[in-house]
């Protein structure tokens, strides 16, 4: 849906009984879009859509509107007993939110499975390991080679000297 500056797309799924709202904005949060995005807040909320997901990567820009918006939006959807978090925050906006001290206010997050920590907290559990048993056959114990030594010659008994291509060369033999 198109709010002026702002394009929303939101898709619900279900985890754990519990329905999860996944709202990604596009475009800039600003005084011409912040008015109709809270409308469409509102009607999230009033059907109790109150676990959201919020994917901040296309936000191109964000005003303080926009962010009193946000805090407002994660504040209600906890009132109603629910939870806020987000993914894909460009670094300049986390930086804008670090800075006035509302990354915790929506959970700013670095992976998905973060996110889905907070939102459904009870849903912790240690992943399921199958157990696999390897069987290696034991290694026999092998010996290092006996290295070979070949004896130097005792006394070299003459040198010969051996023309090849033009070239004198000297040649030894042991006696």
């Amino acid at each position: 849906q198109s709010l002026g500056n702002l394009k929303v797309e939101w898709s619900t799924q279900r985890i754990s009984g519990k329905s999860l709202l996944k709202i990604i904005l596009i475009g800039s949060i600003d005084t011409v879009s912040v008015g109709r995005l809270e409308k469409l807040f509102q009607q999230f909320l009033s059907q109790n859509a109150v676990t959201i997901l919020f994917d901040f990567g296309k936000i191109d820009y964000l005003n303080s509107t926009g962010m009193g918006l946000l805090v407002k939006m994660a504040d209600l959807a906890r009132e109603k007993g629910g939870e806020v978090a987000t993914i894909n925050t460009s670094i300049k906006v986390k930086n804008l939110l670090d800075m006035l001290g509302l990354s915790y206010a929506l959970n700013l997050c670095t992976k998905e499975e973060d996110a889905y920590e907070i939102l459904f907290p009870s849903q912790k559990a240690a992943p399921v390991v199958e157990s696999v048993a390897v069987v290696v056959p034991p290694v026999k114990a092998v010996a290092p080679p006996t290295p070979v030594v070949t004896p130097l010659p005792a006394k070299i008994k003459e040198e010969e000297e051996i023309a090849i291509g033009g070239a004198s060369v000297k040649s030894t033999e042991p006696e």
